[in-house]
């Protein structure tokens, strides 16, 4: 890759850092500011779609950023005396950061799935669904239709 081609997917990153950012933001979301139990159909259904497109934000992001690091360190070991061999010191920093940056999309991950569109996800992540009676929604909307 072309050092202007290498600037140009930086760059890149760091639009893609800011269209996830305003994405992921719960307050950008349609009806944010409501109880899932009080959501019509459509807010549902547009509530879903905000949380799946600010996935598909990080997602793109983490590509490029991926890509972007890959390159990066393909170019500083072609600038080693030995370009086969990783440096211990290099290779523990690499593996913190790989460790660093794996830990912050989980967080992200989970806090974007956190309060609905679950099932299939969690399912997939070989996570356990948690009963309908231990949600802090169903406990809500069990109140509401009690009291």
């Amino acid at each position: 890759m072309r050092g202007d081609q290498y600037e140009n997917l930086r760059k890149l990153g760091e639009k893609l850092a800011e269209v996830v950012l305003r994405d992921a933001d719960p307050e950008n979301w349609v009806a944010s500011e409501k109880m899932p139990c009080d959501l019509t159909k459509d807010e549902r259904a547009d509530a879903y779609w905000c949380r799946k497109f600010a996935m598909a934000s990080l997602a793109a992001l983490a590509r490029v950023s991926s890509l972007s690091a890959a390159l990066s360190a393909r170019e500083s070991r072609k600038k080693s005396l030995d370009p086969g061999v990783i440096d211990a010191d290099d290779a523990e920093a690499i593996d913190a950061e790989v460790e660093a940056a794996e830990n912050e999309a989980e967080r992200l991950l989970e806090a974007l799935n956190e309060g609905g569109g679950r099932g299939a996800r969690s399912a997939k992540f070989g996570r356990a669904r948690r009963e309908p009676s231990s949600s802090p929604f169903h406990a809500i909307a069990m109140a509401r239709v009690e009291g």
